[in-house]
């Protein structure tokens, strides 16, 4: 799971992207929806420093909040 997370963060570098210099002044936050502890606090920190981009770290703590939070939260 966190290699297929790990990718798609991989694809989202400003290299990547048209983003503007100060991309955090314009680009919404990553929210990542994750099992909870399943992501590095350094792995999300050093996200956002390469590129700007805050990361929303939503977590869930059984199957059946998973499938039910994001309908709730409109994710």
């Amino acid at each position: 799971m966190i290699f297929f997370v790990l990718l798609i963060l991989q694809g989202c570098t400003p290299a990547s992207i048209d983003a503007p210099a100060d991309a955090s002044a314009t680009l919404e936050p990553l929210v990542l929806y994750n099992w909870e502890d399943d992501m590095p606090q350094s792995v999300l920190e050093a996200f956002t420093q390469e590129t700007g981009i805050e990361v929303l770290y939503v977590t869930y703590e059984s199957v059946e909040e998973a499938v039910a939070n994001p309908r709730r939260r409109g994710l």
